[in-house]
């Protein structure tokens, strides 16, 4: 049985890849051992390893920072993911399934806790989920709007989304776990 972190990087991976800034332009990186350098996503801002904008100790991520391995582009995913966590337990008072915490954990990787958090209030994604977590009706297109980067709709965003979406409204088996609190 997966964890509900092992759901979220299985969410996050794919859509955020691992790419560095060469002489050519932006590669994908297919080794361990390629160093890792920022480079600028597609709404513009700095970043390096799996999506990092901002390092751990609060600083953002610059063109002019040092190229980080692969062990640090997962050790800084991982604590990002982890902080995230806290959060949403925080927020999330309501028990979820373990796909439900992971897909709010893939989107939060991606927007930001910041601007996750801000969808508590009326209406909002947070504050819908914690009125009926199973109100998909209502939570798919709270997910969809998250589809844009700077006014643009990416079609990366819109396969994420509806990743997210798919694993978010996933049934889990009474076996396994049917709801529980977060965790």
């Amino acid at each position: 049985m997966l964890t509900t972190k092992e759901i979220a990087l299985n969410l996050i991976i794919p859509h955020e890849g691992l790419y560095s800034a060469s002489p050519t332009g932006l590669v994908r990186v297919k080794d361990k051992k390629t160093p890792i350098y920022p480079y600028r996503d597609p709404s513009g801002v700095w970043t390096i390893g799996f999506g990092t904008t901002i390092y751990p100790d609060g600083k953002p991520v610059r063109k002019t920072d040092p190229p980080i391995t692969y062990e640090k582009a997962v050790e800084f995913m991982l604590l990002h993911i982890d902080n995230d966590l806290k959060n949403l337990k925080k927020y999330l008072p309501q028990r979820l399934t373990r796909y439900q915490v992971a897909s709010l954990l893939s989107l939060s990787y991606n927007i930001g806790w910041p601007r996750l958090a801000r969808t508590k209030a009326t209406k909002g994604l947070l504050h819908v989920i914690n009125e009926n977590p199973d109100d998909f009706n209502r939570i798919e297109p709270l997910f969809k709007q998250y589809q844009f980067a700077n006014g643009r709709r990416l079609s990366g965003l819109i396969k994420r989304r509806n990743d997210e979406f798919k694993t978010y409204k996933k049934k889990v088996s009474s076996s396994c776990l049917t709801k529980s609190k977060i965790s």
